[in-house]
């Protein structure tokens, strides 16, 4: 006879679910959500999402626009985590149809070397004492006192009918206020043209999708509690993550990927990324694939830690800071191979380009 799984009290459900909600929320600002397990990391992801849709529909439907036939998406409930977990085996389900999904991914820059081979890449540390020293030179730009942060990028959706999994455009605004209130805005974007660079200037004809309003409080100016001492700001950024980015191996990326987290969300003065180039090019495993442009037509160069591996995937993180300014404009992952969604040779499958990011004098100003 199968012993029967003890049951979760209301305080443990109440718990998981206050959890979840706040892997939601770093999920919708962009924060890194890479140490929580990837089940929760998916779920998280798939409830964010069909939110979005849900919000989109409506607003569609309110100014009475009729969506094209063949082409429904599937709404599951988002209430309790056993709904929930249907979603997580809904989407795994969906990368496995038929042996292999159809998965579109932008085209990749242009680099140097290729992310599959940074292991063999020339370090960074030439590059990054020249980041540093242009940094230096630029303060923050735009006047005011609330933090405007504009990108565009490209995420997965899952469409029912096709039973595929695809990947389209979408674009972000956020602002956050002196007091800590922010607000978030995600539409629907622009494909990309034929080179995979983006329109500099879209003419967007989708209304928004997501809209997040925040109270005072809510986000922490977490650049302004950094220090402005490498090995004090590595301590920091090391923090924010799970013990395991500690390892030798690992820090580069995990470094990496908490620069994205914050270059994405904040305003990020020239004095603060002169630290950020210092602290990686005390680090090991620092990587640079060259000089390159990215999707607005930017001289980048593009640094890289070594691929990081999962039980399901390997990726490499790659971060593009603009030669002329030392600011970061920019991330790539280059997924190597991956179960979840039968790759087995380099693509990338998410990227963010940063569009603006400046100081405004109000919430809606850019």
């Amino acid at each position: 006879m199968n012993e029967k799984l003890p049951e979760s009290t209301p305080d443990e459900e109440e718990l998981r679910g206050a959890e979840l909600e706040a892997l939601r929320s770093r999920d919708l600002l962009g924060f890194d959500i890479s140490y929580a397990p990837i089940e929760e990391r998916i779920l998280a992801r798939t409830l964010n999402k069909i939110e979005a849709e849900e919000l989109r529909r409506a607003a569609l439907a309110s100014v009475d626009h009729v969506e094209p036939p063949n082409r429904r998406w599937r709404h599951l409930p988002a209430k309790g985590l056993v709904a929930a977990s249907i979603i997580v085996l809904f989407v795994v389900a969906v990368t496995t149809w038929n042996g292999t999904p159809a998965l579109a991914v932008p085209p990749g820059l242009q680099y140097t070397t290729e992310p599959a081979d940074v292991a063999s890449a020339p370090d960074a540390q030439e590059a990054l004492a020249e980041l540093e020293q242009v940094a230096l030179t630029a303060g923050i730009p735009g006047d005011g006192t609330v933090q405007y942060v504009s990108s565009s990028g490209w995420r997965v959706a899952v469409d029912d009918d096709q039973r595929s999994t695809t990947v389209f455009p979408s674009a972000r605004e956020f602002w956050v206020a002196s007091d800590g209130s922010g607000v978030a805005l995600e539409r629907q974007g622009v494909p990309l043209l034929p080179d995979g660079t983006l329109d500099p200037s879209p003419s967007y004809t989708t209304v928004d999708e997501a809209k997040d309003v925040f109270p005072p409080g809510s986000i922490d100016d977490a650049p302004s509690t950094l220090s402005r001492d490498p090995a004090l700001l590595k301590e920091q950024l090391f923090a924010m993550r799970s013990p395991e980015c500690r390892e030798e191996l690992r820090q580069a990326s995990c470094l990496l990927d908490v620069i994205v987290g914050l270059a994405t969300s904040h305003v990020i003065s020239g004095e603060l990324n002169a630290t950020f180039w210092q602290m990686l090019s005390e680090t090991p495993n620092v990587h640079t694939l060259g000089q390159t442009h990215d999707r607005l037509g930017r001289s980048v160069v593009a640094l890289a830690g070594l691929p990081i591996q999962t039980e399901f995937e390997t990726v490499v993180l790659v971060i593009l800071v603009d030669s002329a300014t030392g600011r970061f404009v920019g991330e790539e992952r280059v997924t190597l191979e991956s179960s979840l969604l039968d790759i087995d040779e380099p693509a990338v499958t998410s990227f963010t380009t940063l569009i603006d990011a400046k100081m405004v004098q109000e919430v809606g100003d850019s």
